[in-house]
């Protein structure tokens, strides 16, 4: 049987073969002594979301099973970095998620050698990957919050200067009272236990009160 040859990379570790399939490729680890890698064989067809999902969670996987964390890299802070938001948040976990899709990435890396266009090109990836420009602000506000906790505001921060995406403006839809009231009440129980977002809570209830024409 011929062999399948590459005719083209079209994005960073897929290759579309002269047979029409896809080649995927992901690795982790910057060197040969502890480089990890794995391919897969895609056939023609197959939307470039799903093959860079593949290639993402295999990096994920790759960093958890053990590539060697070292002093000072993102992979070494990020538990350092939680123990402080999971004081802080009432739901830490989704800052566990959102923090932890750098570290396929960067995990390995000192965090002082991270640069904006390093991370620029990570979130046109994800674009390509079909996320939402919510999901990815995310990401970039975790990020940029663990150089600020951990440095302090006025240090080195590779996040400073790279624009949040624009999101889509939300349709209306509307709710019942009952449901509005259980968003409040969620609300109102956050911002007791962080003992902040008082004027945010205010402002809502204010605005609610004007569409409404009655306090809640």
């Amino acid at each position: 049987m011929k062999k399948a040859m590459v005719v083209a990379a079209v994005a960073s570790g897929v290759y579309r073969l002269d047979d029409g399939s896809y080649r995927v490729v992901a690795y982790a680890g910057n060197s040969r002594v502890d480089q990890r890698r794995k391919e897969k064989r895609y056939p023609a067809g197959t939307g470039m979301r799903e093959m860079k999902r593949w290639q993402a969670n295999v990096r994920a996987t790759f960093q958890r099973d053990g590539l060697r964390v070292q002093r000072d890299t993102l992979a070494a802070d990020v538990p350092r970095y939680m123990r402080i938001m999971r004081r802080r948040l009432a739901a830490p976990k989704h800052r566990d998620h959102e923090i932890g899709t750098w570290l396929p990435s960067f995990g390995d890396r000192r965090r002082h050698t991270i640069e904006t266009e390093e991370i620029r090109r990570q979130i046109v990836e994800w674009e390509e990957e079909g996320l939402a420009a919510s999901t990815i602000n995310h990401r970039l506000s975790a990020l940029s919050q663990l150089f600020v906790v951990l440095d302090g505001d006025r240090a080195h921060n590779p996040v400073t200067g790279i624009r949040r995406l624009r999101e889509p403006q939300a349709k209306p839809d509307g709710k019942s009272p009952e449901t509005i009231q259980r968003v409040f009440a969620v609300l109102e129980k956050r911002v007791k236990a962080q003992n902040r977002g008082w004027k945010t809570l205010g402002r809502l209830k204010v605005r609610h009160a004007a569409l409404t024409g009655h306090a809640s």
